[in-house]
């Protein structure tokens, strides 16, 4: 009966000793109830036959979820797609869409109904959006506008949703989403091609590495990402309480398929860490497999300011007055997460999330 924060803590400090260096497997289940036994109401540990559906379950000691609030995020609005409990139908950044089954118009050629893509861009006052189709050219981009309160155009998508013909490939093979994906794409989407040529290839032919302070996207893969999760060797610090490497979590598990940006990236275990975007900017560490660059149309961004330059920056109080600290982004070049740092005259240090949010004075 632990609140989330610390179910998460458990599992992040049980996982190594429950799987004993391997995968999860049936052979940990019963160090897993043994440790959520010291947890639950009763004083007497449970048998096997009280985890059974059929058992009684101890009420939660705290008043029952709302059935709305399953579907409220972190900054306390509905998930995107749908009417919030505010009026409005929100949208972010690294959300999920599909094409709904209005006709197509003569710029979205090579678009169908049903088609996978992502928002790559929130426009002002969340009144139109930029959605990157999986399946267009990597440099196209498409705008709509937003809402679509009937889903005829942009229909909410699970962060874990896959094309069918990506499910299919990867029924006989152990590569991922993105790999499969990929590998369709070179054979034009023939199934039966991608099948005949994925025998000759492994998953790192068909990924591309991560760059520093660059968009990615989190694998939706659960098993798989756990298997790399468990693969990490061992760290050599020697610390008796270091269970080593990475440690899967139900963390790592709820972000898996968002967008994020890579903070750090371990060339001696090949690990990064990341921070998610849209719904919460969590940072977490992920095997370099586990992520995907991804189209960020930030990177045509060539800074109007320079360092020293006198500017603006749009705050909770309005527009205030400062000096530029840092140029970070030019383009393709990333020195850092943001385009901007800044010195208000009121002696505070900002960050500048985006170029909207400055101006030259």
């Amino acid at each position: 009966m632990l609140p989330p924060q610390e179910v998460d803590a458990l599992i992040e400090s049980s996982w190594h000793h429950w799987t004993q260096g391997e995968s999860f497997s049936r052979n940990s289940l019963d160090r897993l109830v043994a440790t959520v036994a010291e947890h639950m109401q009763h004083e007497r540990s449970p048998d096997a036959a009280s985890l059974s559906p059929h058992a009684e379950r101890p009420s939660p000691p705290s008043p029952q979820m709302k059935k709305e609030d399953h579907d409220h995020k972190e900054d306390g609005h509905s998930r995107s797609g749908v009417v919030c409990k505010c009026g409005q139908i929100h949208v972010r950044r690294g959300d999920r869409v599909c094409r709904g089954p209005s006709p197509t118009t003569d710029d979205e050629r090579g678009i169908r109904a049903g088609d996978l893509g992502t928002i790559a861009r929130v426009g002002a006052g969340q009144e139109t959006v930029i959605v990157k189709w999986d399946r267009t050219c990597p440099d196209k981009a498409h705008t709509y506008t937003w809402p679509d309160p009937d889903g005829l155009v942009l229909c909410p998508a699970l962060f874990g949703q896959v094309a069918e013909d990506v499910a299919e490939l990867q029924k006989s093979n152990g590569l991922s989403s993105f790999a499969a994906e990929e590998s369709l794409r070179r054979v034009h989407f023939d199934l039966s091609k991608a099948r005949a040529e994925v025998a000759w290839v492994c998953e790192k032919d068909l990924r591309n590495p991560p760059k520093l302070y660059h968009h990615v996207r989190v694998l939706p893969d659960s098993l798989l990402v756990q298997q790399w999760f468990d693969a990490i060797p061992p760290c050599k610090c020697g610390q008796q309480t270091c269970h080593g490497g990475l440690t899967w979590s139900s963390r790592a598990d709820k972000h898996l398929g968002r967008e994020a940006i890579v903070l750090k990236i371990d060339e001696k275990d090949d690990t990064v860490l990341v921070e998610t975007v849209g719904p919460c900017e969590c940072k977490i560490w992920y095997p370099c497999l586990a992520v995907e660059p991804v189209y960020n149309p930030d990177l045509s961004f060539k800074p109007s300011l320079t360092v020293n330059s006198r500017v603006e920056c749009r705050m909770e109080q309005g527009w205030l007055p400062g000096i530029v600290n840092e140029v970070l982004w030019n383009g393709l070049d990333r020195k850092g997460p943001i385009p901007y740092t800044v010195t208000l005259d009121d002696g505070r240090s900002v960050n500048v999330p985006n170029a909207c949010l400055i101006r030259a004075i």
